[in-house]
C-alpha cells in the first residue's frame, strides 16, 4: 500500500522546475520521498514473499484492485473502513451476501467487492489445505503468475509484485509514462533503471519515489499532444 498525507505547505519546496534534468527530478523525487514517506520506503523494502502473511497480502492485494480506477487519496480515505467491512481474510463468510452490504457501503462497485471475495476464498482454501508457502510460491512470485488473481492485469500486476517484495518490477503508471515519453525513454522500466543507480536504489523503490513526487507535484506538463 502506498497511502498519501496531508503534507506541509513546506513540501513545495521539492517542486519541479520546467528546466529539470531527468535527473534533478529523481534527485528531488529520491529527497522527497526519503523526507516525507520514508516509512513506506522502508516497508516495501523490507518486504519478502517467503514472510507474507495470508492477512499481508489481502491488504495489499485489496489496495492495488482499489487502486485502479480510484485516486491514491481516495483509497487512503476509503481503506480503514473497507478492510473493516471485510474483516479478517480467514474470517471472511464464503456467502459474500453476508458481507456485501457493508463493503458496498463503504466502495459501492460490485465488480470489485466479488473479486476480492473470490480471492478471500482462494486464500482461506490455500492456508486451510496447508498449502500457503507453496501457493505463494506458484501464484505470488512473479507478475505473469499473480496476472491469473481475480482484477489483476498486466499494469495491476506489477504494482503488486513490487508491493510483495519483487523489487525489479516497475509499474509503468501513466505519471511514470509520460516522464519517460516527455524525456525520451523508450519505457518507463529503462527510465527507472537508469535513474535507481543514481541514488543505488532497487528499481521498484525509485519507481516507488518517482510515483510519489509525481502524484503529489502533478505530471500535466509531461503530456504528449492530443493526450487528456
Amino acid at each position: 500500500m502506498e497511502p498519501q498525507k496531508t503534507l506541509p505547505p513546506s513540501h513545495r519546496s521539492w517542486s519541479p522546475l520546467r528546466t529539470d534534468s531527468p535527473q534533478s527530478i529523481f534527485g528531488k523525487a529520491a529527497g522527497f520521498t526519503k523526507e516525507y514517506y520514508r516509512e513506506t520506503v522502508d516497508r516495501i523494502s523490507n518486504t519478502a514473499l517467503p514472510n507474507v502473511s495470508p492477512e499481508f497480502f489481502f491488504d495489499e492485494y485489496t489496495w492495488v484492485v482499489h487502486a485502479t480506477g480510484f485516486s491514491s487519496h481516495a483509497v487512503t480515505k476509503f481503506m480503514p473502513a473497507l478492510r473493516s467491512a471485510w474483516g479478517p481474510v480467514l474470517l471472511i463468510p464464503s456467502d459474500l451476501g453476508q458481507v456485501l452490504p457493508g463493503v458496498l457501503k463503504v466502495c459501492n462497485n460490485p465488480v470489485k467487492a466479488r473479486s476480492i471475495h473470490k480471492t478471500a476464498m482462494i486464500i482461506q482454501a490455500a492456508v486451510s489445505g496447508g498449502e500457503w508457502e507453496n501457493w505463494k510460491r506458484d501464484y505470488l512470485s512473479t507478475p505473469e503468475a499473480l496476472s491469473n488473481l481475480p482484477y489483476i492485469g498486466k499494469i495491476t500486476s506489477m504494482h503488486l509484485a513490487r508491493n510483495l517484495g519483487n523489487l525489479q518490477v516497475v509499474k509503468p503508471d501513466l505519471h511514470l509514462v509520460r516522464m519517460a515519453q516527455h524525456f525520451g525513454y523508450k519505457d518507463a522500466f529503462v527510465m527507472v533503471a537508469e535513474m535507481s543507480k543514481q541514488e543505488s536504489l532497487e528499481p521498484g523503490i525509485a519507481d516507488l519515489c518517482l510515483w510519489y513526487y509525481l502524484s503529489t507535484f502533478g505530471s500535466v506538463d509531461y503530456r504528449q499532444e492530443g493526450e487528456r
